[in-house]
């Protein structure tokens, strides 16, 4: 029995010395001060364990007796920690599916006993699940806030990194800088996950979704081998994946096939993921897998193929939690019936798209939105409303570092003034060349193109995941 067992004891001594109606001036004596009695009580400092046995002594209690006290009060607070992890479990599925705002509440009161009761190791959890809350109430600053505290509380007490809820933190704040069109930021985040992970520790499923998010990023900044490789790594354990993280997997593996012109791959991967959806009543990512394999459609000239796709998702759009999931869709509908020619309908969608993305702050598919119209406007031979949309476009690639987007942006640009402003022809093409040299740099490109050798790409525009609820 060592010294840290009986320095546990002091609660205990304190209701002993309760029921005998002493105050701690009473048992003091030399060598027994009352703040080291009071120490003893409260936790707040540690106490000898001489000491410790004399005051046992004082209130009845011998040292043969004390090795029971010991184990009983050790089986007490096993007890009541777990009773603590459970009512923090059912917060935690209160806030995900009730209201957090009545999980904060709840939260507060599990802290203050958390706090009374000296059981430290618990507080890093319950910032991040108050953290989680403030994701979900959409108040980001909040939520970094308890995210940051967690970590801080994690990094003093490195003996409780196994509960990978640092890891946890670092998943949530991508998750908030992938909202806030922060890619970049979202994937080194995901990174510093993955390399610090804990696969032997608890919240074992966070691994699989710091997997998933690193391909989500990769893809959207064009990095797409990175991307692929991971999801290939992915792909060789599945045993132990959720659903959730499956259905991303079956989306991401159709978007990047789509990239790779493999579009009969595309089609598998995609049908397959819808099955597993609809069997789990999953609407959200039912919607993103219709929207992705229409965009294989599209590629495959099937365009009555495509249009049945849309439309299917169009028919449960409003079962989807994930709003902003349905511009993906309105662009792709655009941009089938610029294709099949109908063009006032295209740009009805298309301008429909660019406003609801534009009012969800979400920056990617805003550019994306914008930069369809402009192809709209330009194809009804409204030259300078397309440039217009170009550039609103190219601003918001340039602001979110969205680089392969930018480049294909300037390339559009220099296109169009190639015979009418050579000034800005030059700009552009200068600006494109700039944008291939960093993305080089960067890992995102293979080769660079010089600005006099500049020829015509395809912008590719594939639905857009997002990362899973953790």
């Amino acid at each position: 029995m060592d010294e840290h067992d009986l320095n546990r004891l002091g609660s205990l001594f304190r209701t002993r010395r309760e029921q005998l109606a002493y105050k701690i001036e009473d048992l003091a004596e030399d060598g027994l001060s009352i703040s080291t009695i009071s120490n003893f009580e409260t936790g707040k400092k540690k106490v000898k364990r001489d000491k410790i046995i004399r005051l046992f002594e004082k209130v009845g209690i011998t040292y043969k007796q004390i090795p029971s006290l010991v184990r009983e009060e050790k089986k007490k607070i096993d007890q009541d920690r777990r009773l603590i992890h459970l009512q923090l479990l059912a917060i935690e599925n209160h806030i995900q599916f009730v209201c957090p705002t009545q999980g904060l509440k709840q939260l507060k009161e599990v802290k203050r006993l958390v706090q009374a009761k000296k059981y430290e190791e618990l507080l890093p959890t319950i910032e991040y699940i108050a953290g989680k809350a403030y994701y979900k109430k959409e108040n980001w600053t909040k939520a970094k806030d308890h995210y940051y505290k967690s970590m801080q509380l994690l990094e003093t007490h490195p003996d409780w990194s196994k509960s990978n809820v640092y890891e946890g933190c670092l998943y949530e704040l991508a998750r908030i800088a992938f909202r806030e069109s922060d890619m970049v930021s979202a994937l080194k985040l995901v990174e510093q996950g993955i390399r610090a992970f804990h696969k032997d520790g608890e919240r074992s499923y966070l691994y699989d979704q710091l997997m998933i998010s690193k391909v989500i990023y990769a893809e959207m900044l064009e990095r797409n081998e990175d991307a692929f490789d991971t999801l290939s790594e992915m792909w060789q354990d599945t045993d132990k994946i959720d659903t959730e993280v499956l259905l991303n997997m079956y989306q991401l593996q159709a978007t990047l096939y789509i990239k790779r012109s493999r579009y009969e791959n595309a089609v598998q991967y995609a049908q397959t993921g819808i099955d597993i959806a609809r069997r789990n009543r999953n609407y959200d990512r039912s919607f993103e897998l219709w929207t992705t394999l229409g965009s294989a459609y599209i590629h495959l000239d099937e365009l009555t193929e495509a249009k049945i796709c849309f439309e299917s998702a169009s028919l449960f759009e409003h079962k989807i939690q994930r709003k902003f999931l349905s511009i993906q869709n309105l662009i792709e509908l655009g941009l089938l019936h610029l294709k099949e020619g109908n063009e006032q309908v295209a740009q009805t969608l298309l301008e429909e798209a660019v406003m609801k993305a534009a009012k969800a702050k979400e920056a990617l598919l805003h550019y994306k939105a914008l930069d369809a119209l402009g192809d709209c406007l330009l194809q009804q031979q409204k030259a300078l409303d397309a440039v217009k949309r170009y550039e609103q476009a190219l601003s918001i690639t340039h602001q979110h570092a969205f680089l392969s987007q930018e480049k294909q942006l300037t390339l559009k640009l220099a296109q169009h003034y190639e015979k009418i402003d050579l000034t800005k022809h030059s700009k552009y093409c200068a600006q494109y060349y700039q944008l291939s040299v960093q993305l080089l740099d960067k890992g995102g490109e293979t080769s660079v193109v010089a600005p006099d050798v500049i020829q015509s790409t395809l912008t590719e525009r594939q639905a857009a995941g997002d990362p899973p609820d953790s």
